[in-house]
This record gives structure tokens, sequence and C-alpha cells, in this order.
């Protein structure tokens, strides 16, 4: 009967178990070992490659709201989310993953390939965050000059037009900064993963319609000052 010379020799036992006990310990480490911001930045980019949008989303927020990722890291899984969130209908995801990266970096723009549904919702956003910042910066004060001569005939203020034109610019801007307010309400408050189902989709809405009052107040104070310079022009 042959026998085990190996399992005689107690040392080779103890460097056996060792050896398992270093693997296995190895193992453990990999698996629990966290993901970081570049990593799921990667896996967004390469899901993203593959055409599997779904996947790149959730692998790109990951990115974009780890509290531990750079800056340079949540613009671009900002950027790309919403491309991904755009071509998967989330038009909602999408306004907010724009304006993150517009607002933080005005002068980003999509590669010349991007999707023309993607291309021309990039450009309504950046429109609203320039609008809005038109919207909130002090009015530059007007050079100084000599009083025209005024007519005995003509009346003394502004004209009823130029006084229309001024109401409709400044409900405008009151319902441009209201759109504004509740838009970034609903995107500081879609960026908490931890929100439950029910919460997010009441919050979608909040975003769809403050960003439809966003438009209209840019509609608006873009009519008023176009009546404004109009009646303003054609006073003598």
């Amino acid at each position: 009967m042959r026998t085990c010379t190996a399992c005689d020799n107690p040392a080779r036992i103890m460097r056996a178990r060792y050896a398992a006990t270093v693997l296995l310990l190895a193992a453990l480490v990999a698996v629990a070992a966290p993901v970081t911001p570049a990593q799921h930045l990667a896996r967004g980019e390469a899901a993203m490659a593959a055409l599997d949008y779904e996947i790149a989303a959730d692998e790109l927020m990951r990115a974009a709201t780890a509290p531990e990722a750079s800056d340079d890291e949540k613009l671009r899984a900002n950027l790309l989310a919403g491309i991904a969130h755009r071509i998967l209908g989330r038009d909602l995801e999408a306004r907010i993953n724009f304006r993150y990266v517009l607002l933080r970096a005005p002068e980003t723009t999509l590669d010349a390939d991007a999707p023309p549904k993607v291309a021309l919702f990039f450009a309504s956003v950046r429109q609203e965050v320039e609008a809005e910042r038109a919207a909130q910066a002090p009015a530059l004060p007007r050079p100084e000059a000599l009083p025209a001569p005024v007519p005995p005939a003509q009346q003394d203020g502004p004209s009823t037009a130029v006084v229309a034109g001024a109401v409709v610019a400044g409900a405008g801007a009151v319902v441009l900064v209201g759109g504004a307010g509740g838009l970034a309400y609903a995107e500081s408050a879609l960026a908490d993963p931890t929100r439950p189902g029910a919460e997010r989709g009441a919050l979608r809405a909040v975003g769809q319609v403050s960003a439809v009052g966003a438009g209209a107040g840019v509609l608006l104070a873009i009519a008023g000052g176009v009546i404004v310079g109009v009646a303003a022009g054609g006073e003598p």
C-alpha cells in the first residue's frame, strides 16, 4: 500500500494551508474592492461604443454622482450620460446632464458625428442656459447724453408700446427665473440615487413643467425686448 509522503510532512501541510489562505484572502479583497469613478466611466464609454445605452447610462451616472470623482470625470460622465439619456428618450435626465456640463463648462461642444436628435437637444439646452445668464446679468449703464429738445405738443414719459414691452419682458424674466428654479430643484433631487421610484417620477414631472416654463419665459423676455426696441426706435 502506497503512502503519501507529503501528507506526513507537517511543514508542507502548513505551507499548503498558508498558500490557500492567501489565495482566498486575495479573492475576497478583489471582490470587495469598490469600483472607482474612472472604472464606471470606462465601462460607460465601452457600453456607448457597443450601443448598449441602458448600461451606459447606469455606469455613467454612477461615475457622475460619485463623491470622490474629479471635476473632469463628472463633466465627462454627465456629457455622455446626457447623450445616452436623450437616445433613450429620457429628456429630463438628458437636460439635467447637459445643464450640469454647460453651467460649468459653457464652451463644451458635441462631436461632429453626434445624432441630430442629440445635437439639436444639446443646442436648445445651451440656449436656455445662455438666456438665464443674460437675464441674471446686471444691465450695463447707458452712456449719458444730453436730452433731446421736446416739442411743445409732445407728451412726457414713455409711450404705451414701450411700457407694454417692458411689462412683457419683466413677466418673461419672472417666469424664466421660476422655471429655472424648479428645474434646478428637480436636478438636485434626481441626483440623489436613494430617492424612491414614486418620488423620482414626481420630480421628473416637476422638471418637465419647469423646463416648459423656462422656455416660455425666454420667449416672453425676447418678445418684450423686441417690442421695446421697435417702440423706442419709432419715437421721434
